[in-house]
């Protein structure tokens, strides 16, 4: 009887040594959980990045740049001016070379600097028509698709302007004639003033406008300008007479 009674005790005291042990273990378990959730795994994801970062500096490149950079964009201008010698600016990838044709021939190149903007500033016109395009090519020669087209007329010839009354040295007498009509032509698209007042054309160039005189001699300016900015000037003498 006294044996069974000492090994019941012996029973419950390896029974709480036991649960001693496993709540230990437990305890240890989750301490490693935490210390590895918190240093071990970012120390092990900075590894393999530096491992991987070391390997791939140590092997050779080998993809290329095949990609073409966009055409380029040109700025808007003139369609026409009586300048021989323009600007032509615009925008295309950063770094890359700028290739100008104007007629269909290569012309001129330039670099486009940091801000992905280019210029050429003196782009030389033949007479009339000049088609202008560009083409970029990156630094690993890809060359981009031709841009928009781009067409200055080079002008140079004064407007043929024409006064068809009143006539240079007219005289006008009353109150009836004190304002006279000043009409004309010009080539159409112009722009005309008379004593600087712009005067509406109508489609074939012709023009008409009024101006009131003062007693004794009157000058009447006419100037012309067509599209390309060539100038034409005339002007007229008439006198009136209360």
């Amino acid at each position: 009887m006294a044996t069974r009674r000492h090994y019941s005790r012996l029973s419950r005291k390896e029974g709480k040594r036991y649960i001693r042990q496993s709540a230990l273990l437990t305890v240890l378990t989750i301490l490693l959980l935490i210390a590895l959730l918190f240093w071990g795994i970012p120390s092990l994801i900075k590894l393999a990045i530096f491992l991987g970062d070391l390997r791939s500096s140590t092997q050779p490149i080998t993809g290329e740049d095949v990609l073409p950079p966009p055409p380029p964009v040109m700025q808007p201008v003139a369609e026409a001016t009586n300048s021989a010698v323009v600007e032509i600016s615009g925008f295309a990838e950063e770094g890359s070379s700028v290739v100008l044709s104007l007629n269909g021939s290569d012309a001129y190149e330039t670099l486009v600097d940091s801000d992905g903007e280019f210029l050429f500033d003196s782009v030389k016109l033949n007479q009339g028509d000049n088609e202008i395009v560009a083409t970029s090519t990156d630094t690993a020669g890809n060359k981009s698709k031709a841009s928009s087209t781009t067409t200055i007329e080079l002008d140079q010839t004064l407007p043929t302007l024409t006064i068809d009354a009143p006539a240079d040295g007219q005289t006008f007498f009353g109150q009836m004639q004190k304002v006279v009509r000043v009409s004309g032509k010009i080539d159409p698209g112009s722009t005309v003033l008379v004593n600087n007042s712009f005067v509406i054309l109508s489609q074939e160039g012709a023009f008409s406008h009024l101006v009131q005189l003062n007693e004794g001699e009157n000058i009447i300016a006419i100037i012309a300008q067509d599209r390309a900015g060539n100038r034409a000037e005339k002007e007229i003498k008439v006198s009136f007479t209360p």
